[in-house]
C-alpha cells in the first residue's frame, strides 16, 4: 500500500497567510469602485460627486491594503521560525465521553 504523503503546514500556513492577503486586497477593489459609484451621484446627472469620492476614498482604501501587505509581509520572516515548533494532533480534543458518570 503506498504511503500516504504527511502535509507541511508551514507551507500551508503560508499559503493561508497569501491568500488573506490577496483576498483583502481584492474585496477591498470592489468595496472601493462600490463606494465610488454609490457615493458619487446619480449617472442620469453625470455623477457630479464622483470625483471628491476618488479623493476621499482613494487613500482610507489605499491604507487597508498597505495595511494587508504589512501584515503579509510581516508572516514571512516569522515562518521559518514555525518549521521547528512541534505539530500537535488536536483531533478528538474537546469530546467529552458519555460512559463516565
Amino acid at each position: 500500500m503506498p504511503k500516504k504523503p504527511t502535509r507541511n503546514h508551514v507551507a500551508d500556513l503560508r499559503g493561508a497567510s497569501r491568500l488573506a492577503v490577496e483576498a483583502t486586497a481584492r474585496v477591498t477593489d470592489v468595496v472601493e469602485a462600490m463606494h465610488n459609484t454609490i457615493g458619487g451621484g446619480p449617472a442620469v446627472l453625470g455623477g457630479p460627486l464622483a470625483r471628491p469620492m476618488r479623493l476621499l476614498n482613494g487613500p482610507a482604501y489605499g491604507h487597508v491594503r498597505a495595511v494587508a501587505r504589512v501584515v503579509g509581509a510581516g508572516i514571512e520572516p516569522v515562518r521559518p521560525r514555525l518549521s521547528v515548533v512541534p505539530v500537535v494532533d488536536l483531533r478528538g480534543c474537546g469530546r467529552v465521553s458519555r460512559s463516565a458518570t
